[in-house]
């Protein structure tokens, strides 16, 4: 990281396009493909979206959350992951977005089937089964959405309002067993705001919990974001600062100059403090890529 220049750090965390990591050839650092979760894949191979309007690959329909949770077999969910482990990795994917931990808050969230319960500890028994079967395989998978995105309506930028024991005696359990208990290398932070503050741009939650508290060693990557100016609500600026490390970026090619457009203006009018966060965040990065069998192993 020494050796990149402040315009490879940027790329670095703004990927290469849709569905890829930068590679950096110079550097030794493969891209890494990653795809769409969470109960099997959504692979592109060709033109990548985030609306499915491109062919996607075929791909196994993995039963959805709701419906492997009433198994309550944690075996099983193990082999599952497994099998979706081995089906990404046939098609060089490194990294699945998924599974999802939020809690069932109200029976009509449009997104249920893709939680596992209203109770914490049974949506976090049930992700870290699937993601220790995931990662035997050699499958890194990204938890999402953290945190407290029990909604779909106004899910992007809603206001979130609890107390702490509330959020940690259920909201937060859900998230802090996979990450303690299973090899939770990625987590995708959510749309919605804690109190005043988009979750992607609060330290408080990924810096000072998630990783100081928690332990938590992997990468954190936001929701799919259109924003198009680089500024505002689920700014990549915000983002770098606070301990979100890269975008979901959609419409990639007109997001992208905005994104490092600001970024290389906050580095100017902050070398020190955005340069020290954006190092951070290639660092995250880099350790999750080289869990990865695209980088242990790039010959297959």
């Amino acid at each position: 990281i020494s050796n990149m220049t402040l315009e490879e750090k940027i790329s670095y965390c703004t990927g290469a396009d849709f569905w890829h990591t930068k590679a950096m050839p110079q550097y030794g650092i493969p891209a890494i493909k990653m795809s769409d979760g969470p109960h099997g894949l959504r692979c592109q191979l060709g033109s990548s979206d985030m609306l499915g309007i491109n062919k996607s690959e075929p791909a196994t329909c993995f039963p959805t959350a709701v419906t492997v949770a009433q198994t309550w077999n944690t075996e099983l969910i193990k082999e599952e992951g497994k099998a979706i482990a081995k089906e990404a990795l046939s098609m060089g994917v490194s990294i699945v977005l998924g599974p999802g931990c939020n809690i069932k808050r109200n029976p009509l969230c449009g997104r249920n089937f893709e939680y596992y319960s209203e109770d914490p500890v049974m949506s976090a028994t049930m992700a870290t089964a699937v993601i220790t079967g995931c990662y035997s395989e050699g499958l890194i998978v990204t938890i999402k959405h953290f945190v407290m995105n029990d909604q779909e309506s106004h899910r992007e930028g809603v206001y979130t309002w609890a107390d702490e024991q509330t959020m940690r005696e259920i909201y937060l359990k859900a998230f802090e067993i996979p990450v303690k208990e299973s090899a939770c290398y990625g987590v995708m932070s959510a749309y919605n705001r804690i109190g005043t503050d988009w979750c992607g741009g609060c330290s408080e939650l990924l810096n000072d919990l998630l990783r100081t508290e928690w332990g938590y060693t992997g990468y954190v990557i936001s929701d799919y974001s259109s924003n198009m100016t680089g500024t505002g609500y689920m700014s990549p600026v915000v983002a770098v600062y606070n301990g979100n490390d890269t975008m979901l970026t959609g419409l990639w090619l007109i997001s992208m100059p905005s994104h490092i457009i600001e970024m290389q203006k906050a580095y100017r009018n902050d070398p020190v403090g955005f340069g020290t966060a954006l190092r951070e965040a290639c660092r995250n990065i880099m350790i999750v890529k080289m869990k990865t069998k695209a980088f242990l192993e790039p010959s297959e």
